[in-house]
């Protein structure tokens, strides 16, 4: 098995696994926090037996595992998750930062503003009620301006400028607009079928966010462990808490201290 199969193989089974899952919106930095679940996953590893260590003994996090969420698989699991999630945002990137893709976006936009402009113009000319209801809700459609809600949106006027092609000609519009307005749907098509469906789910923050709740799930029992464990190590005990957390708690306090020096 080749290490590209593997990884699939690895996003599809947490992804499958997570499909229940809450979603989870994270409040830090996505790449710091998953160093910091790789590092804790690390240290969980280290620790879960008792250990002794310079003279110091320690004990071992396995006495309280619950099996539901803490148990000698954990590690591997937040490492699992850590890099699937990694993945997963570097393809999103990969694919937002595609320079191929934008020329195609752009004239696709171009086409639609054309369309749009005249089948307003045409069914004003005509009170078109019917029409006028068409434009109100492909505008709602327009709204989402990644790939997918590009190609959905661009059938969708693809088949209402087909539907109202005859009366388009007279204020205008001729079929080699309607051509190429065909052929680029076309391109999308493609570039939507090329495109890895995880990618697509990922793109919109859906598998991203029940993934997330699933390593947090791991991560914070993890941590909730050390506190218990270890409340007489705070040598291991700081080691285990975030350290993102703890910069942003000490930056309020020195907001706080401030502004009462202020106020008095």
């Amino acid at each position: 098995m080749t290490f590209d199969t593997s990884l699939e193989s690895l996003i599809q089974r947490w992804v499958e696994r997570s499909s229940s899952s809450p979603r989870m919106t994270l409040r830090m930095p996505l790449r710091t926090y998953l160093q910091e679940a790789g590092a804790l996953a690390a240290l969980m590893e280290r620790h879960l037996e008792p250990l002794e260590e310079e003279g110091r003994e320690y004990p071992g996090l396995s006495r309280v595992f619950d099996e539901e969420i803490l148990s000698w698989e954990t590690p591997g699991e937040i490492r699992e998750l850590v890099i699937v999630i990694g993945e997963l945002q570097s393809r999103h990137r990969a694919t937002d930062k595609s320079t191929s893709q934008a020329p195609l976006m752009a004239e696709a936009r171009r086409l639609r503003g054309e369309w749009m402009a005249a089948l307003k113009f045409l069914f004003e000319q005509t009170h078109h009620q019917e029409g006028a209801a068409e434009l109100r809700e492909l505008r709602a459609q327009f709204k989402d301006q990644r790939l997918l809600g590009m190609v959905l949106s661009y059938m969708s006027l693809l088949r209402c400028v087909e539907r109202h092609m005859e009366g388009l000609r007279r204020v205008g519009c001729g079929d080699d607009m309607l051509a190429r307005t065909r052929a680029l749907e076309e391109q999308l098509q493609r570039q939507l079928k090329g495109a890895n469906h995880l990618h697509l789910q990922f793109q919109e923050r859906t598998v991203q966010k029940q993934l997330l709740s699933e390593l947090d799930r791991r991560v914070e029992a993890t941590r909730r462990a050390f506190r218990f464990v270890f409340r007489e190590h705070e040598d291991i005990l700081s080691k285990a808490q975030s350290g993102y957390a703890r910069a942003r708690r000490r930056k309020h306090t020195e907001k706080k201290r401030q502004s009462r020096n202020v106020e008095g």
